[in-house]
């Protein structure tokens, strides 16, 4: 067995964050990927107790850092309600590796920041992604898409966390009460009884 010794400094990326280019933090996750290329960061039956509430047939899903296409992989075969599901991912090696087979399935490398673009889709897909960005750069997510569900999922409390010396690429400086309170502003109710503390399904209501 070959021993790995990470080679990432975690607290430095998180010192650089702010002054980072895109090819920078893309040639970042490329290494993240290198080295910890197993990032299946998921729930299943959480995102498919939310799909069992949404309506409708042939549904758009956009995911944000999807990695490899590991999420996509569980969920496409049972839900053929879903028409397409495109993975925008930071990582070229992710999309290279992609496990994804499905034909509804794109892995869209991203060129540019997510948020430049305008996305239109029925559901949005977040699944410990929000937690590597700083909050202005979750708040240009949101706004940069127009979707009327979103499944986020993130291992944060109901206040911010200290990610000082935690081993990842963690740095979102606020926790669940001021992400509700962001969706809420824009117009999204969060599903309490098919949520968890880890995860939050909300509708965009009229």
């Amino acid at each position: 067995m070959t021993l790995v010794i990470p080679t990432i400094d975690w607290n430095a990326w998180r010192a650089s964050y702010d002054e980072m280019t895109f090819a920078e933090q893309q040639a970042f996750y490329n290494k993240v990927y290198d080295e910890f290329p197993e990032q299946a960061r998921f729930s299943t039956r959480v995102l498919e107790r939310f799909l069992d509430h949404i309506d409708g047939t042939h549904l758009g899903v956009i995911e944000l850092g999807g990695w490899d296409g590991g999420f996509a992989t569980e969920i496409l075969p049972s839900h053929l309600r879903l028409g397409s599901w495109t993975n925008y991912e930071i990582s070229a090696m992710a999309v290279d590796a992609s496990v994804c087979d499905d034909p509804r399935y794109v892995g869209h490398l991203l060129t540019d920041w997510y948020w430049r673009r305008h996305h239109v889709c029925d559901l949005f897909v977040a699944s410990h992604v929000l937690e590597h960005l700083r909050l202005r750069d979750v708040l240009r997510v949101l706004d940069a898409t127009d979707a009327r569900w979103m499944y986020l999922q993130s291992p944060l409390g109901e206040e911010a966390s200290d990610w000082t010396n935690y081993r990842g690429s963690h740095i979102l400086e606020v926790g669940w009460r001021i992400l509700v309170e962001e969706l809420g502003s824009r117009g999204y109710v969060l599903l309490a009884d098919i949520s968890e503390p880890w995860a939050r399904c909300l509708e965009r209501r009229a």
